[in-house]
């Protein structure tokens, strides 16, 4: 009989001397949860947790524990404050293992080197999230260790050690569990234990049955008589009785790495070491993708009472509204606002080219933003474009403001600039606002609910170039009312033919304009012509603010609400 030297974890966990002598050749310094815990947040916490009866028994000394080599620093034991759920602690967990996966050399680039991440992925373009409120990661396949984790020990954990430390015990250790199954191991975290071993190096590890004393032996060398017989039994009977063999002489102890469910703290089965083909190394196949129409979707009538559907018409029709209503006054607002300050350069040749600048804006918008969209995912594009547009529109006021105290070409710059990025920011709306619907409601019926949220863009085109032409007569009213206030009665009558009680009427008629009456003024009487569009941009900025609280109130859709597609 071979010995052993007991790990030095032994003495504080009630697990078989077998399993931890395995434990300790795979992890050298691997020790107890509990032992972590007295190193991380002092001896005092055992006496106030045997008191809450916060564990199950047993689950302090027989949940393992062992620090990865290449992991940083930890953070600072003062640092335990909870401000996350577990299970958003989890989803950051499982994004920064995804990450580091992604920015591993080619050779190593495949399936996530975390037992934690398997089945998970970053997640794609019109795919639903996986994990809480995360847009960043997708799960394609089950991995029970995550909901093993969300139990009362784990929870208790969680709130002993804080978010940070929490966090970093979670993406920096392998933590092993104790399973049902007499002298069996569960591996919740780090690099899968049996990726690692070819098959020979595991059966120097684990004791095999021994076929001449009709018992076990303890040790964990296959030296000896009976293990001489078996390898010769099983090399003659060939590949088809090797395996046979192996199938009939399981290891007494094992580590399972397959992810399982966990009714307390431990998963409930046990994944035994798999044959010899499973453990050579080999690229993971490629999960097979579903065409988008095959994947659960929202119906169009249960779309269209949700919140996000009428928040997204809110954002719609925002930036549509600000987007008709620059194209719907842009060839006399460049005469308005720059005519009088840049006469050589602003003619009505510009004021067409500026037009047409615009469209370009429309169409180039649609094309870049896409790639963007692509990069970033809907809800950033689309904050980009709410949050925005309101300094754009802010800005110009301030822009004409600039050229009518120091005529230059760089307002004029700006100016164009700016209402151009405006239009970009509509052209993308349009573009994209039917992926961001299938990333809400799914794929199946975006076409039914995308011309529901058309009306918006109806509504806009309505209501959005008669408002904002609304708003610039209403402060042209003002202005000739401040002009008229400064020319005497007797002189008004000579030059119009009427009094001052029918201006309603004379503006009307055209009769009475800001540049007529400008000549009976003296000559440094400021014009304010540029100034009329203020209002009109200070209402863009509200609509572009109106649609950016819509957007920040766009959540998830409900997963009740989702159903299948029928074959």
């Amino acid at each position: 009989t071979h010995t052993h030297t007991t790990p030095p974890m032994a003495a504080a966990c009630e697990l078989p001397t077998r399993t931890l002598a395995l434990v300790h050749r795979l992890l050298p310094a691997a020790c107890a949860l509990r032992k972590h815990f007295i190193d991380y947040v002092g001896s005092e916490f055992c006496t106030a947790a045997a008191e809450r009866d916060l564990f199950s028994p047993g689950f302090l000394d027989t949940t393992l524990v062992c620090r990865l080599p290449d992991a940083p620093a930890p953070p600072p034991a003062s640092s335990r404050t909870q401000r996350c759920s577990i299970l958003e602690i989890i989803t950051h967990v499982i994004e920064a293992l995804l990450s580091k996966s992604a920015h591993a050399p080619f050779r190593l680039q495949g399936p996530p080197q975390n037992v934690l991440a398997l089945g998970y992925r970053f997640r794609r373009a019109n795919e639903p999230s996986a994990l809480g409120r995360s847009t960043a990661i997708q799960n394609y396949y089950p991995n029970t260790l995550v909901e093993s984790l969300q139990g009362r020990d784990w929870c208790s954990v969680h709130r002993i050690l804080g978010d940070a430390l929490f966090f970093d015990l979670l993406c920096y250790h392998t933590i092993l569990v104790q399973v049902p199954v007499q002298g069996c191991l569960a591996q919740l975290t780090g690099p899968p234990l049996f990726a690692r071993l070819p098959y020979p190096s595991f059966e120097t590890l684990v004791k095999r049955p021994h076929a001449g004393d009709g018992g076990e032996r303890d040790g964990l060398s296959n030296h000896g008589e009976g293990n001489k017989r078996q390898r010769r039994e099983e090399a003659a009977a060939g590949p088809a009785g090797s395996s046979v063999k192996r199938s009939k002489s399981k290891p007494a102890s094992t580590i399972a790495a397959a992810p399982a469910p966990c009714p307390a703290h431990a998963p409930a089965s046990v994944a035994r070491p798999p044959p010899p083909s499973t453990l050579e190394p080999r690229p993971a196949p490629a999960p097979a993708t579903a065409p988008l129409t095959a994947l659960p979707y929202v119906p169009v009538e249960a779309a269209t009472r949700t919140p996000q559907f009428f928040m997204l018409s809110t954002t719609f029709f925002c930036l549509a509204c600000g987007g008709m209503g620059i194209f719907s006054v842009a060839k006399p607002m460049m005469g308005d606002v720059f005519g009088s300050s840049l006469p050589t350069i602003v003619t009505a040749a510009f004021a067409s080219s500026y037009v047409m600048a615009l469209s370009a804006g429309n169409l180039s918008g649609r094309i870049g933003w896409a790639l963007f969209f692509d990069k970033f995912g809907p809800r950033t594009t689309f904050n980009m474009f709410t949050l925005g547009s309101i300094p754009i529109y802010l800005s110009v006021p301030w822009i004409v403001s600039s050229v009518v105290t120091d005529p230059s070409v760089l307002p004029l710059a700006l100016f164009t600039g700016a209402t151009v990025g405006a239009i970009s920011f509509m052209g993308g709306t349009y573009a994209l606002l039917p992926a961001y619907e299938a990333s809400l409601f799914g794929a199946t019926q975006v076409g039914a609910i995308h011309g529901r949220v058309l009306l918006a863009s109806t509504v806009a085109s309505l209501l959005g170039p008669t408002t904002l032409l609304a708003l610039r007569s209403s402060a042209e009213r003002d202005a000739v009312s401040k002009l008229v206030a400064q020319v005497p009665e007797a002189k008004f009558e000579a030059a119009f033919g009427d009094s001052t009680a029918n201006l309603n009427v004379l503006l009307e008629t055209k009769t009475v304009t800001i540049s007529k009456l400008l000549a009976l003024l003296p000559p440094d009487t400021p014009d304010p012509t540029p100034f009329i569009y203020d209002t009109t941009f200070y209402a863009l900025a509200g609509l572009a603010s109106v649609a950016a609280l819509a957007q920040f109130l766009v959540r998830p859709v409900r997963r009740e609400l989702f159903v299948k597609p029928t074959k």
